[in-house]
């Protein structure tokens, strides 16, 4: 596998993991603040 082709993969992933993270942190505030 080229060395390029690795970097865009990871940036994906990358990518797509810090978005699922901030997804689910605004999801426990709502929760919190909703339920509190």
């Amino acid at each position: 596998m080229d060395i390029q082709e690795q970097e865009q993969t990871f940036g994906g992933f990358m990518k797509y993991m810090v978005r699922g993270t901030v997804a689910v942190v605004v999801v426990m505030v709502l929760l919190a603040a909703f339920v509190a």
